[in-house]
């Protein structure tokens, strides 16, 4: 919870492991979490405003390019690199698999 606001959003459920400003926007920032969730965060408003599911960062494991809207994650657990666009989560538009047998 944001806050004493009940309405607003919890941050994360589990360790946040990377906290970024968006470099092109300055009101926007991003965080990546062992819930498995990146959540994007305007910070005027103190409101979500996007989330990615399903990929649980570690370290500085989440970044954002220039265009604002395509987002790479790089995974704990075998998971490997994701790049997301983020006008649509539901599921990555790239996953690069990494050989966790080596």
């Amino acid at each position: 919870m944001i806050g004493n606001n009940p309405r607003k959003p919890k941050a994360h459920t589990n360790k946040i492991f990377c906290v970024k400003f968006n470099p092109e926007h300055s009101q926007q920032v991003y965080s990546g979490s062992w819930d498995s969730t990146v959540k994007f965060w305007d910070v005027r408003s103190q409101a979500l405003t996007h989330q990615i599911n399903g990929t649980q960062t570690c370290g500085e494991s989440v970044d954002m390019d220039s265009d604002l809207v395509t987002v790479v994650t790089g995974g704990a657990g075998g998971e490997g690199i994701k790049i997301w666009d983020l006008r649509n989560t539901s599921q990555a538009i790239c996953d690069i698999d990494y050989d966790v047998s080596s």
